[in-house]
């Protein structure tokens, strides 16, 4: 049960995504198509989850017991870069190489996770709920940018303003419910 209320936790009231802004830029480049979610997540999803385990292995068996566990976050970049370039060029035979912001939500999710996490299933979790909050936003945003474009909305507004403003508004229906931010005006 713990699992799945940290997995809820972290793909809709502390989402990834609008909360800590990891992944945005990759979430408005999903919003465009429908078609480049899935493969995303799953060549994504692939890629982080061997990513992080990889990381969470070489941290508790080297780092650790070396006491330079402050390098994690280098040692995991490394790792997603690499995890990164063995299944896209090797296994996928792409030629062309993937643009740093469509790395960032990989390396920032694993280096996130790492941090969060106290155990390994707890790791998992999180990334799982990354990508579930990567799937479920881009969705959404997909269906409003469909909307945007089916209406009579000026065309310097149909493309990055509207998506915008909904990414933001988005964010602010997660945190509306909460008024920690007035607390110190009522004091």
């Amino acid at each position: 049960m713990f699992i799945a209320s940290l997995i809820f936790f972290y793909t809709f009231p502390a989402s990834l995504i609008f909360l800590h802004g990891i992944g945005l830029e990759r979430l408005s480049m999903n919003a465009r198509s429908t078609r480049v979610i899935i493969s995303f997540i799953l060549r994504d999803g692939a890629i982080m989850l061997i990513a992080a385990s990889l990381s969470w292995l070489l941290e508790f068996s080297l780092l650790l017991p070396l006491d330079i566990v402050s390098i994690t976050p280098v040692v995991a970049l490394i790792i997603v870069y690499l995890c990164d370039l063995v299944l896209y060029r090797i296994l996928l035979k792409r030629t062309e190489s993937r643009l740093i912001r469509e790395r960032l939500f990989s390396g920032g999710t694993v280096i996130f996770a790492l941090y969060q996490a106290f155990t390994y299933i707890e790791l998992i979790a999180i990334v799982l709920s990354a990508l579930a909050s990567m799937l479920v936003w881009s969705f959404i945003l997909c269906a409003v940018k469909r909307r945007v474009e089916e209406s009579n909305v000026s065309a310097q507004w149909k493309n990055a303003p509207l998506l915008l403003i909904s990414m933001g508004l988005i964010a602010l229906a997660l945190y509306a419910w909460d008024i920690a931010w007035l607390t110190p005006a009522l004091l």
